[in-house]
This record gives structure tokens, C-alpha cells and sequence, in this order.
């Protein structure tokens, strides 16, 4: 079982990356040079990238933890009493489990992917 305070300053990178992304979306008049750019990289901005790749470096389970405490933060609430521990362990069986790469596009999807983190984890401390 997966241990939140071992995940958490995982987890705060995660938000800081996807805060860069968030902010460069808001930011979005950005006009591309496309001389050097592959076709496999117009899907995902640079700042997108980098937290792909930050998010391949973590185990399958931390990525299934990660996605679980997303939605969590969109659901805003959690019927469960324990302590953070238990309850992300309940919320994440709760959560269809995917491959790796597959959850990870997922979160990439998410417009809001930082503003889920953050209340995911508000509701995970709260509960510490």
C-alpha cells in the first residue's frame, strides 16, 4: 500500500508542473516555430513534456495514487473515515486501474489537472 506521506513531495512537484502548464495555457498566444518541431511533439506543449516525463520516472502505483488524489480534488469530498493513508488506498481501488501510460494521458487531458491536485491533497491533509 501506497503511503501519502511518502508520495507527497512527488505529488508537490506534480503540482508545480502542472501549474507551468496552467500558466501557459492562460498565456496562450505563443506562435510556434515549426522548422525543428517532430510531428510526435505538436501533441503536447513543452511544459507538458516535462511533466510526461517526470511522471514515467514514478511507479506504475504512484501514478495510479496521483490520478486517484485528481479525482478526489474534482469530486471534492470523500465519504471515508481513516486516516490519509487508508483513504487514498480506498480511493484508489475505487478507481479503474490503467497502464501507466494511459493514466498518464488522462491527467494530461485535464484542463484543471492543477486546481484537482491541489484540493485532492487539501482533503488528504485534512485528514492526516
Amino acid at each position: 500500500m501506497i503511503k501519502f506521506k511518502d508520495l507527497i513531495l512527488k505529488l508537490d512537484k506534480i503540482i508545480g508542473l502542472a501549474l507551468e502548464i496552467k500558466k501557459t495555457e492562460l498565456n496562450s498566444e505563443e506562435v510556434l516555430d515549426l522548422s525543428d518541431v517532430k510531428i510526435e511533439d505538436l501533441s503536447a506543449t513543452k511544459e507538458e513534456r516535462v511533466l510526461i516525463n517526470y511522471l514515467k520516472t514514478l511507479s506504475d502505483e504512484e501514478v495510479h495514487a496521483v490520478m486517484s488524489i485528481m479525482y478526489l480534488g474534482r469530486d471534492g469530498y470523500l465519504e471515508f473515515t481513516g486516516n490519509s493513508d487508508q483513504a487514498l488506498s480506498y480511493y484508489m481501488n475505487l478507481m479503474d486501474k490503467e497502464k501507466k501510460n494511459i493514466e498518464i494521458e488522462i491527467m494530461l487531458d485535464k484542463f484543471v489537472l492543477y486546481d484537482y491536485l491541489i484540493k485532492g491533497r487539501e482533503i488528504l491533509i485534512g485528514i492526516m
